[in-house]
């Protein structure tokens, strides 16, 4: 009698025993499988799994790139949780024509037909535990993300690493002066103004530079704040916040409309790794999303390790503001009254970025950071890498003896499940009533308790904490209802130029002006007053 729970590959095994010439039902009961599904399945049916995919949203085809996309993100430690894996077929559905949402059920079906990836179980390591960048977490970086055998097969032209800089306005450097001999000290003078750019860069390991992304502070992109003659902006794209720094919006922003276009690779099936730190906006799932729709993979740096295995750090940020501090000296030097303006501020960015992003230099930077050409000892041997030294340890009998010479009666214990043996201990070594070690021996079995009782009133006073937290008013904050969508570059400063000049219109309203009579100024209440002295016409 067959049984009645089989699988997949018993059902196989015994179509192939009919084709070897045994007969359907000793097949069957070889196997346990019923004799009418195997004639079935000789017949031309499908299994369930199937006869149902065209029911499903995502191809089978999608579901194996989904999967080997998620393979490699956890061999490089960015593994996606099953939030972002739904929100990502959510996406991708949708561009098959699917209007409704994916499944409360998806994700166990998905995991069902691609045994490649299953569930794990992650641990979340603070920033601190890395202890910036250690011999032993570069190690691990190097043998777990950048000589994966997926990225390392990634070609140079298609690696690159993003970071932001940020310069201020009027800002200038402290260096070497001449004046008078009679003085130790000298105070130059120097601007008050301390308005932020943010700019966002990116470098490939062959040495090209891609458009950079600049912020400026306020709430709209003004054309009075550039330049008269703006064509050496040309490539930059550029965009304003009242907060400077980068955030989420900025960030996809640079993704879509500078890296993408820009870093195609030749072959459409070539993969792209982008470099970046460990910020929260290269985190989210429209970044991650989007990176995953382009064939990129992305790699977080270990954290506080920028100054030994970021290019851009290596090679392009001290130059760059070394040399932009010196165009602001040269202006200071120059005239002592000038105004920094944010026309200055691009300036003096431009004609820096324009000597420090050489070839060269680019390429440099990637080789002193190891990650290409691949190197674990270049950032080794970095000085500002901490090598941690041997601790000197006490050896155990040097540990014995100082117990014993230092032992007393009573000693402090380190936790409640320590109490009990040791006050047993202490209670038959010394002379004493029945009573006390009885007492003694009860001491413990409450202390065992008091950790349990200790987290139960932690969690009390965790909700009592919510509680009083949601009770509280909170403080008003407009929220932005027209976030930026795209960033603009020259033509669209240009553009509004020149609307607000035919608006104006200087030679029109100069004629006008010229051609005008007084008595025409004068509204007609004026000119209709009795008596009017002539002399106010003279």
């Amino acid at each position: 009698m067959a049984k009645k729970s089989y699988v997949e590959q018993d059902l196989q095994l015994a179509i192939s025993d009919v084709h070897n010439g045994l007969s359907m039902r000793k097949a069957a009961k070889l196997h346990g499988v019923p004799t009418s599904t195997i004639a079935h399945r000789l017949s031309g049916t499908q299994n369930r799994q199937t006869s149902h995919q065209h029911l499903q949203k995502l191809s089978p085809a999608q579901e194996k790139s989904l999967c080997s996309w998620v393979v490699i993100q956890n061999s490089i430690g960015c593994p996606p949780t099953h939030a972002q894996i739904k929100e990502f077929a959510g996406h991708i559905a949708k561009q098959n024509g699917y209007k409704n949402y994916i499944g409360t059920h998806w994700m166990a079906a998905f995991l069902r037909r691609n045994p490649d990836v299953k569930n794990l179980k992650g641990r979340n390591l603070e920033t601190s535990r890395y202890n910036g960048a250690t011999a032993e977490s570069i190690k691990h970086f190097f043998t777990t993300k950048i000589e994966d055998p997926a990225i390392k097969a990634v070609k140079p032209e298609n690696r690159y690493n993003m970071d932001e800089i940020g310069i201020v306005e009027g800002l200038g450097s402290n260096c070497l002066v001449v004046g008078s001999s009679n003085k130790k000290i000298t105070i130059p003078k120097n601007s008050s103004s301390r308005s932020w750019m943010t700019i966002l860069e990116c470098i490939s390991a062959t040495g090209r530079p891609l458009s950079p992304l600049a912020t400026f502070e306020g709430k709209t992109v003004q054309q009075q704040r550039f330049p008269v003659d703006i064509d050496f902006l040309d490539t930059w794209y550029l965009t304003a916040s009242e907060k400077v720094w980068t955030n989420d919006n900025f960030v996809l922003v640079w993704l879509k409309n500078i890296f993408i276009p820009q870093t195609k690779p030749a072959k459409e099936e070539e993969k792209r790794i982008l470099i970046v730190d460990g910020q929260k906006c290269h985190q989210t799932t429209e970044f991650m999303f989007e990176c995953y729709s382009n064939n990129i993979h992305i790699i977080f740096l270990i954290p506080n390790s920028s100054h030994v295995l970021q290019p851009l750090d290596l090679a392009f940020f001290g130059r760059v503001k070394n040399a932009y501090r010196k165009e602001l000296n040269k202006l200071t030097v120059i005239d002592d009254s000038t105004q920094f303006s944010k026309a200055l501020l691009i300036e003096c960015y431009y004609k820096a970025r324009k000597a420090s992003l050489a070839s060269k230099n680019i390429i440099a930077g990637w080789k002193a950071s190891g990650l290409w050409p691949v190197s674990m000892a270049k950032p080794l041997k970095n000085t500002m890498t901490s090598k941690l030294e041997q601790l000197q340890v006490t050896p155990p009998e040097a540990i014995a003896t100082m117990s014993e010479a230092t032992q007393s009666p009573i000693q402090t214990l380190e936790s409640p499940p320590h109490l009990r043996p040791v006050l047993k201990s202490h209670s038959s070594s010394i002379k004493t009533s029945r009573n006390f070690q009885l007492s003694a021996t009860k001491t413990g079995s409450p202390l065992d308790k008091q950790p349990m009782a200790i987290a139960g009133l932690d969690g009390g006073n965790s909700n009592f904490g919510c509680e009083n937290e949601d009770l509280q008013p909170r403080k008003k904050r407009k929220v932005s209802f027209e976030p930026i969508e795209t960033a603009i570059m020259c033509p669209e400063i240009t553009k509004a130029r020149r609307e607000m000049f035919k608006k104006l219109d200087p030679p029109g309203t100069s004629a006008r002006v010229k051609n005008t009579k007084f008595k025409d100024m004068c509204i007609n209440w004026q000119l209709n007053i009795p008596e009017m002295p002539d002399l106010i016409f003279k």
